[in-house]
């Protein structure tokens, strides 16, 4: 008994929504003809030839000629005319569109101001609420692309998420915040939240939380790595990961591979992290002098055999040749890198052989002014010795003479000795 009473009160229940329903619906009954489904009061109002329509809420596709629309919630699809194959649930969403086609648009006022966009899919509150006729366009979150008026292909999954981008086209967001700020940029790439939120620029790529977040103009940047943020003025920068969080890099493909050029070069690193190579054009150069005597306190550097304290993956600590920068900011302070904190960190060794060279240079000149000196030294030498060897002949030729003149004189005493 106690059965029948609940099922008696559900029946009830059920009769006077029914009736309800069909007080709402009086007005919509011949618009809800040709295979349409109208539910709400002035659903489907002004259809006439539109056929395989649903409508459910409020003057709900209320202007409507076309087909195959589905429009769940407030006023959605209001002024739709001729538009056909869109999906609109939610409080006024796809509100003003008219011919525009094939759109999904999920959340109040999604997609609000778009009248001949198509192919276009919002998912989230104000999400494409002023595109108007971009196409191509998927935005899911809240206010996602929300300004977007004729920008095409472009995909923004979060809250905020291209927020104010215009005309901006095949850009890819993903994350709370990403590329809020871009209006015109086109082809960029952000993925993390915040990511690339100030960029107005193109073809830029981040990923990571807050990734590139502080570039605004620049073009063809790369970031990579949560908290990267990047430079406001960087364009055509590649940064990877951020000093706070990253504290050993190890890349595949270097070790053991021999470069596809002969070109190939030696690549540094500065403080900032910035990979490059060092130029040694006269163009890149100013205040170009001879190096002079700066080479000679080369001789004052105290080379050294050591082992690092960290031992190697393999836990040995080789012996190792080189310097102690201490030691080297004593006497010659242009070879030391200091740290952060001023401290010194390295020597830069890369810059010890053109020292080394001007000090080559200068032995070879002392060596070359050597011999010479010595030629010189030889060659009078060898001058010395043939007027040398002239003079022995001279004085061999006068010993003869000599020894003439004693036999004339002897021959001239026996003469006079006969003569007497």
């Amino acid at each position: 008994m106690q059965r029948i009473q609940i099922l008696s009160r559900r029946f009830t229940v059920l009769a006077t929504l029914t009736v309800a329903s069909l007080s709402l619906n009086s007005v919509a009954i011949a618009e809800c003809l040709n295979d349409n489904t109208c539910y709400g009061t002035e659903a489907l109002f002004s259809n006439i030839d539109g056929d395989r329509n649903s409508a459910f809420g409020y003057r709900t596709l209320f202007n409507n000629t076309g087909s195959d629309n589905t429009a769940i919630g407030n006023e959605s699809l209001f002024f739709n005319i001729n538009g056909s194959r869109n999906t609109a649930s939610g409080s006024l969403a796809l509100y003003r569109n008219t011919t525009g086609h094939e759109n999904t648009a999920i959340g109040n006022e999604s997609l609000f101001h778009n009248t001949e966009g198509d192919y276009n899919t919002a998912i989230g509150k104000s999400s494409l609420y002023y595109n108007i006729t971009g196409f191509n366009n998927t935005a899911g979150g809240y206010s996602a692309l929300h300004f977007n008026t004729e920008g095409t292909h472009n995909t923004a999954i979060g809250s905020y998420a291209l927020e104010v981008n215009s005309t901006g086209l095949y850009n890819t967001g993903i994350g709370a915040w990403v590329l809020t700020n871009n209006t015109a940029g086109h082809r960029n790439t952000a993925n993390g939240a915040a990511a690339l939120y100030n960029a107005t620029g193109s073809r830029n790529v981040a990923l990571g939380y807050y990734a590139g977040y502080n570039i605004t103009s620049g073009s063809d940047n790369i970031v990579i790595g949560a908290g990267q943020r990047g430079r406001a003025d960087d364009s055509g920068v590649i940064r990877i990961g951020a000093s706070a969080y990253q504290t050993k890099t190890l890349i595949a493909g270097i070790r053991g591979v021999t470069t596809g050029r002969a070109d190939a070069v030696p690549v540094v690193v500065d403080a900032n992290g910035q990979l490059g190579t060092i130029s040694s054009s006269r163009q890149s150069k100013v205040d170009i002098h001879p190096m002079g005597n700066v080479s000679d306190r080369l001789l004052d550097l105290k080379p050294v055999t050591f082992r690092y304290k960290q031992a190697y993956e393999d836990g040995s600590k080789p012996v190792q040749f080189g310097l102690i920068a201490e030691e080297v900011a004593e006497s010659f302070p242009e070879l030391v890198i200091l740290d952060e904190s001023g401290r010194p960190e390295t020597v830069a060794y890369h810059m010890l052989p053109a020292l080394l060279l001007n000090e080559l240079q200068k032995e070879h000149e002392l060596n070359q002014a050597q011999s010479e000196k010595l030629s010189r030294q030889e060659k009078l030498l060898a001058e010395q010795a043939l007027h040398l060897a002239e003079l022995n002949a001279l004085r061999g030729e006068l010993g003869r003479v000599k020894e003439l003149l004693v036999a004339l004189q002897s021959q001239n005493a026996s003469a006079q000795l006969a003569t007497k």
